[in-house]
């Protein structure tokens, strides 16, 4: 009797210790499932897909700009567009190197580029909304972003972060003169943006090289 109970112990102490064992096995593959970058992840997913749409936007409100006759404001629209379709297709890039898929999302409306489409605002309130727009993405959204991405250890997000937070900023800049000197006629080129990165340059300030991705200016597309 005494063996019998020695080995319903044991056996006792190695069923509960087995299944001690598979209980943290369990919670370290759940945490192993986890996406590292998750909180990156849903910030590419969700800007890849606005950056898409506020490309289409600005193509409408370049149109715009060029029924009232604004050669400038419509140049700078249209370098935006541009450069708002390369950050998408650079948020896709590292979403995909993240070990992520992106998801084209038809939902919803975007409002501003419903009205951008059907010309309801003038050049001069659009270029008002798109300087809010620019100023609270490169001056709130992103420095948070970008300093996730750095935690997580995701740096080619942050990277592409990063030139998206500084070309922002520029555009801000570009689109407050635009306002300022609604005069300035541009009938040829007028702006360049960097193919891979979608840093934009006004024809006056035109760099050799990309300073944040040294793409040469030779490849700069004009607009």
């Amino acid at each position: 009797m005494n063996i019998v109970r020695i080995v319903l112990v044991a056996l006792m102490v190695f069923m509960v210790g087995l299944l001690a064992v598979l209980a943290l096995t369990g919670v370290n593959v759940v945490r192993q499932d986890e996406p590292q970058w998750a909180e990156t992840l849903e910030h590419l997913q969700q800007n890849a897909v606005d950056k898409s749409r506020q490309s289409a936007t600005y193509l409408s409100y370049a149109r715009c700009a060029a029924q009232e006759h604004r050669s400038d404001a419509e140049h700078l629209f249209r370098a935006m567009s541009a450069a708002e379709c390369i950050h998408a297709k650079n948020m896709q890039r590292a979403l995909e190197r993240l070990g992520g898929r992106f998801c084209r999302s038809d939902n919803g409306t975007d409002l501003e580029m419903v009205h951008g489409a059907d010309s309801v605002f003038s050049t001069r309130e659009n270029l008002l909304r798109s300087l809010r727009r620019e100023d609270t993405l490169s001056l709130k959204v992103y420095p948070a972003a970008i300093d996730r991405a750095v935690a997580e250890d995701a740096r080619y997000a942050a990277r592409v972060l990063l030139w998206i937070a500084g070309t922002d900023m520029k555009h801000a800049r570009m689109i407050q003169f635009c306002l300022d000197s609604p005069d300035v006629s541009c009938d040829s080129v007028c702006y360049w943006v960097c193919p891979t990165c979608g840093n934009t340059f006004t024809l006056r300030i035109r760099e050799r090289y990309c300073p944040f991705c040294m793409t040469h200016s030779v490849r700069f597309l004009s607009f």
